[in-house]
């Protein structure tokens, strides 16, 4: 519609319920979207490569999608749906990384709940510059563009990390199992000891844990987690629906891996033992030529 001035030519402006209907809308949408491509099917296969690569991995599909559309948008649900489970694993004085951070309010409603130190990562520098300048003036706030699979941190960094969605979308690049793979053991490096990991997933359990648990100390895939499965109820279009909580697609499940502090200590002492090795053969190699 052409905006000529005269208020009775312009767009009306929408309720709060018809912006929470149009937002449920736009997410059955995105969720059909998701069953009916195969890729989502990647973790059960062998090479861990989708047989036709989603767009939900790839960089530019989302700079293309934020730049579209700079309306925020919440995966799975918002803060007030999920606080209770994320008040229970993460401090509000603890130092917060915001995985896939999007243009989802998640931080804001967090940082408006007394999380004091927040920052959000996405692999779109067209979302992390809008961000940027939408939070600017809050100093608790902070926004970097990189890739979840290969982080900007130092070690023991952060004291919790929140991913809504996003190891879904991990789920559906190229090369998919190693890039899973990576991501979390990035995720064991930058959480301190103690420290959680907390992923919201329409994954099952059995396609899952596979990929967060290894207790074998003696091999370079040993992780420090112990995982913690909670499953809550998907948004219902119609309020008066009551869903089946027996039926696992009417669920998403929540992953928190806790990094167990033996464990930690365990994986830092290898950690060390190597670097001192490899240490002693360069001295050597250097000593000999």
């Amino acid at each position: 519609m052409i905006d000529n001035g005269d208020p009775s030519l312009q767009e009306p402006e929408l309720t709060e319920a018809e912006k929470k209907a149009l937002h449920e809308k736009e997410l059955a949408i995105m969720e059909a979207e998701r069953l009916n491509d195969p890729a989502f099917q990647a973790p059960h296969l062998a090479e861990g490569i989708p047989p036709v690569t989603c767009n939900f991995g790839k960089a530019d599909y989302w700079d293309g999608r934020y730049h579209k559309n700079q309306e925020p948008f919440e995966w799975y649900h918002d803060y007030d749906e999920l606080k209770h489970l994320i008040n229970r694993y993460c401090a509000r004085d603890g130092k917060v990384l915001m995985l896939g951070c999007g243009n989802s309010r998640m931080g804001e409603d967090m940082y408006y709940d007394g999380y004091e130190e927040i920052e959000g990562l996405d692999i779109s520098r067209v979302v992390i510059d809008q961000m940027s300048e939408k939070y600017g003036e809050i100093e608790g706030m902070t926004w970097r563009q990189s890739d979840v699979c290969d982080q900007p941190y130092e070690d023991a960094e952060f004291d919790c990390a929140i991913d809504k969605g996003t190891m879904d979308c991990v789920f559906c690049a190229d090369l998919a199992l190693k890039k899973v793979k990576k991501y979390v053991h990035e995720m064991d490096r930058v959480l301190k000891h103690g420290g959680a990991f907390i992923i919201f997933s329409h994954g099952l359990p059995e396609d899952r844990l596979e990929h967060l648990e290894n207790d074998d100390t003696t091999s370079v895939e040993f992780l420090s987690f112990e995982v913690h499965v909670h499953a809550i109820p998907k948004p219902l279009l119609d309020p008066y629906e009551v869903p089946d909580l027996k039926n696992p697609e009417e669920l998403y499940f929540v992953y928190v891996c806790v990094k167990n502090p033996t464990k930690s200590k365990q994986k830092d002492d290898k950690k060390n033992r190597f670097l001192q090795q490899k240490e002693v053969r360069e001295v050597r190699s250097v000593a000999t030529s």
